[in-house]
């Protein structure tokens, strides 16, 4: 036997498990088998594994093609997979014989090595024809290997793939998602043998992990696919869309024998992925959808292992997007569940489960447009079964009246029922009784508006009523011909069957246009703002007077009383209603500029109590709805001047209650106040403008922001403002640091206004940049420059308090123990000079060294902080032109003997920088 002795171990082996096959495994070795098995023992002694058992060789992967050590570690991996085959067959001799106990995680770092995408390569980038020859052959014996820990006992196989050493999950769920450059064009049958070992390596990975709870190891699973996607799930579904766009063309090649079994893999996979919470809200591409009822009509003919998963499938896809049912109705889905049901009993429950999402959306009207468009022109089909006769003779009898419907009058309707439904829940649970709590009220209206009756649908309710996406306002717009979660709470029909029960409550809703009010609301307006300008110096008390009597008989009329109802349960306005909505805006600003002239001395006016101001923010909820985080920023550039005014003034009156009470108005209706708030406070540098807002108004948003934070205790200030800041900003710390720049610039810029607040912005700012610390990188040196500027200008114009420069030098503080850029910066933007000065205005108290003021401290502090970053390059850089461009900050008189060693230091260490670069 000649060969090199990785070659001569891997033929010894193959050899002997052919001969345990052919015997019984009870039985003892016989005398072929003990020579074969000592054969392998003396060649593993010699060392036909080492190469294998060492560490990768640091070079480049195209380059170790071209030595003969490719060859050997191509037979090594067979011969590690042979002698992991040999303990299942009862013989652990040969496996005993490999010395290290961490043969695994050595393997699983060759593989990490010897596969191209990890270097950045693919099959197609690299022309050597050697190249092209030997990958396929070596990917073949290393899925083989891979596959042999796959398919050990899960209980075995997970400490495996989860010990020390290399990541080899992460590069098995790459092949998955990469194997078309993996494997290049699949031309023969041994290419697509390996595609087909590549698509269900992650099914055999996921048997491999369940041990203990499917959660747990859900999470394990989905976790790692999310880390080798970089964590953008999207990606994952645009793979996943490519998949089975690829395995729907290969279903129609009868030639394709591993088709079925690749489709069948690829589709489990990808029900396991919609499992998962995390990926459960994220949007999919439709073709996924698309080529899932592909796969479904094919189904019915042929390919019927494919039936009851491909249902599943779809059913995940429909009950986490109506936009998916949708599409799958345009294309006849119905037709084609009916057939299958007709020649398969053994998907009844999946079908029963599609049928009932049919079921519920046909209360949208959108889906009853495209259920009767999807079904077939020649006569029905006449083997349908009785519940599917039903949805038939439903659609039928609801598709008439979708003409006079308009798509506005629709997303009005679905409001109306959904705040129904939620406000009387108990009610209805109470009727039908704990046997029925699996259905969903049914709201059926014709064409005004007015209440038919009220029926009752088998339903999961988990997923409509109390669905995730629901809860936290993130259902699907009619705008964008999506079925949200709360589709199923309308139906359309102008017949009546049955009626309500007296003793229930009902519904009766007029669609009216700018109420009654509306003129009343502007001449209040006009009232209360005569009556604040009548304040002014000069004014005539007379006008006051008259006012004041406009205000009283305006306000007898109660034009501002519908603000304490919910804003659904008067329905006055549409949402696209932009007139509607100015006076609404109009009655809130009125509300505001009311409890402002009752403060002033006019009480009597004001007949309200504090609970209005959480009521109000209901109502900017109706009229700027935000429904992810992702879109807080567009509904505040849409938002008029007048708006942003009002929605400040609202929120300044809610911080003003107790604490707890104005955290629960802004926590309500998940944070919806807070995010409008977060989106003010992110814009406001660059809409300022546009807004046209005066001194007073260019400071509100910080102000309100400000104290909208000392609402919170210190502990959940980072989960409730700064994370969502952060997100609304990209997840990019220097960005929150700029924008805190651009804040302390505008306030700074707003005179003697902006500075009697100055101080609790610079603390609010402090707070949220140390609660995102993100190092060096995220530090901006426009922040510290807007620090310093504002120390500047404290001490040129109020030299005599200290509050301000306090804080702003605590706050420089610790940004300098956090980075050394912090110290190159503030060394650049000339802070030494003003820590001159304010050292000059502590005299007294540096004179008494005894005495323990922070004033002393601090300011001791930061000069030892500049001294010690003077070994940065940048710092003395900066320290040295800060001498010259920041001269005239710099005070009269000597300096002191620790001052003058830091300018000594910095005079030394700019030399020193000199000559090195001359050198």
């Amino acid at each position: 036997m000649s060969g090199s002795p990785s070659a001569r171990l891997c033929f010894t082996l193959e050899g002997l498990i052919g001969v345990q096959t052919s015997q019984s495994r009870k039985r003892l070795l016989n005398g072929k088998a003990r020579g074969l098995v000592r054969d392998a023992i003396r060649l593993i002694d010699t060392g036909s594994l080492q190469l294998i058992l060492s560490d990768p060789p640091d070079m480049p992967l195209p380059d170790f093609v071209m030595t003969p050590d490719a060859i050997d570690i191509v037979t090594s991996f067979t011969s590690i997979s042979y002698g992991a085959h040999l303990i299942d067959l009862g013989c652990s001799a040969v496996w005993d014989a490999i010395e290290p106990l961490d043969v695994w995680p050595r393997v699983f770092r060759w593989f990490a090595y010897l596969l191209p995408l990890n270097h950045g390569l693919s099959f197609t980038s690299v022309p050597s024809l050697r190249y092209h020859a030997y990958w396929p052959k070596a990917m073949e014996c290393m899925l083989k290997t891979i596959r042999r820990v796959l398919e050990m006992p899960p209980e075995r196989a997970r400490p495996i793939l989860l010990s020390g050493g290399h990541d080899v999950i992460s590069d098995i769920m790459t092949v998955w998602l990469r194997w078309p450059e993996v494997i290049g064009e699949v031309k023969d049958e041994e290419a697509a043998a390996l595609r087909s070992r590549c698509i269900d390596s992650m099914q055999a990975l996921w048997l491999a992990l369940r041990v203990g709870p499917d959660d747990e190891t859900l999470t394990l699973f989905c976790t790692y696919m999310l880390r080798a996607v970089h964590g953008k799930p999207r990606k994952l579904f645009r793979v996943i869309d490519a998949r089975l766009r690829d395995i729907t063309a290969r279903l129609a090649d009868a030639n394709d024998v591993q088709a079925c079994d690749d489709a069948a893999s690829i589709m489990v996979v990808s029900c396991l992925f919609l499992m998962y919470p995390d990926l459960q809200l994220r949007k999919f591409p439709r073709g996924i959808i698309r080529s899932a009822t592909h796969i479904l009509r094919m189904a019915v003919r042929a390919h019927t292992k494919l039936r009851l998963i491909t249902a599943e499938l779809i059913h995940r896809l429909w009950a986490l997007r109506g936009r998916a049912l949708l599409l799958s109705l345009d294309t006849g889905i119905f037709t084609t569940i009916a057939e299958m049901d007709a020649v398969d009993a053994g998907v009844e429950d999946s079908l029963r489960k599609l049928r009932d999402l049919i079921s519920y959306s046909l209360s949208y009207p959108e889906a009853v447009r495209r259920f009767h468009d999807g079904l077939p022109e020649a006569a029905w089909w006449q083997g349908y079964l009785p519940e599917e006769q039903t949805l038939l003779e439903l659609a039928a009898n609801r598709h008439p009246e979708l003409a006079p419907l308009r798509p506005r009058d629709a997303y009005f309707m679905r409001v109306i029922a959904f705040d129904y439904v939620r406000r009387h829940w108990e009610d209805i649970s109470a009727e039908i009784g704990p046997e029925g709590l699996t259905k969903t009220p049914i709201m059926t209206v014709d064409h005004a508006f007015e209440t038919k009756r009220l029926d009752l649908q088998v339903h999961d309710v988990s997923r409509t009523l109390f669905h995730p996406a629901l809860q936290h306002g993130e259902w699907d717009r009619y705008g964008g011909n999506a079925m949200g979660a709360s589709l199923t709470l309308i139906a359309l029909s102008s017949s009546s069957t049955s009626s309500v029960p007296s003793d229930k409550p009902t519904l009766s809703f007029t669609l009216r246009g700018m109420p009654s009010w509306a003129a009343d609301i502007a001449q209040l307006n006009h009232a209360l703002d005569s009556i604040q300008r009548s304040r002014l110096p000069g004014a005539l008390k007379g006008n006051k007077q008259h006012h004041v009597k406009t205000a009283n008989k305006l306000l007898a009329s109660r034009p501002l009383h519908f603000l304490l109802e919910e804003p659904y349960d008067i329905h006055i306005f549409l949402p696209a209603s932009v007139d509607s909505r100015q006076g609404i805006i109009d009655a809130l600003t009125a509300l505001k500029s009311l409890q402002n002239v009752a403060d002033d001395g006019l009480s009597s006016l004001w007949t309200f109590d504090d609970s209005m101001w959480a009521r109000s923010l209901r109502w900017f909820l109706s009229l700027y709805p935000i429904y992810s985080l992702s879109n807080a920023l567009d509904v505040f550039d849409a938002m008029e001047k007048s708006a942003v005014e009002t929605f400040i003034g609202v929120l300044d009156s809610v911080t003003r209650l107790s604490p707890s009470e104005a955290r629960e108005a802004l926590l309500n209706d998940d944070r919806h106040a807070l995010h409008l708030l977060f989106a003010l406070w992110v814009r406001w540098p660059i809409r300022i403008q546009s807004l046209g807002m005066n001194v007073y108004g260019s400071i509100s948003c910080q102000d309100v922001m400000y104290d909208a934070w000392t609402c919170f205790p210190m502990e959940v200030t980072e989960e409730i403002f700064v994370r969502p800041i952060l997100h609304m900003l990209g997840d990019r710390p220097k960005r929150l640091s700029r924008l805190c720049a651009t804040h302390l610039n505008i306030r700074t810029s707003a005179g003697s206004i902006g500075r009697a607040g100055l101080v609790n912005q610079v603390n609010l700012m402090k707070s949220m940049t140390l609660l995102c610390d993100s190092g060096a990188h995220g530090l901006s040196g426009s922040y510290i420059a807007a620090l310093i500027n504002s120390l500047d200008d404290d001490l040129s114009i109020s030299p005599d308090t200290h509050e301000l420069w306090t804080c702003v030098l605590q706050t420089l503080t610790e940004m300098c123990f956090r980075s050394d850029y912090a110290v190159a910066f503030a060394s650049k933007y000339g802070l030494f000079a003003l820590l001159v000065r304010v050292r000059r205005l502590c005299h007294p108290l540096l004179a008494n060294p005894s005495q323990s003021n922070p004033e002393v401290s601090i300011t001791c502090m930061v000069l030892t902080l500049l001294g010690d970053g003077l070994f940065h390059r940048r710092a003395v850089k900066g320290f040295r032109e800060a001498q010259s461009r920041y001269a005239t900050r710099m005070p009269d008189g000597p300096l002191r003997v620790d001052e003058q060693a830091v300018v000594t230091l910095g005079e030394r260490r700019s030399g020193m920088a000199r000559d090195s670069y001359l050198q």
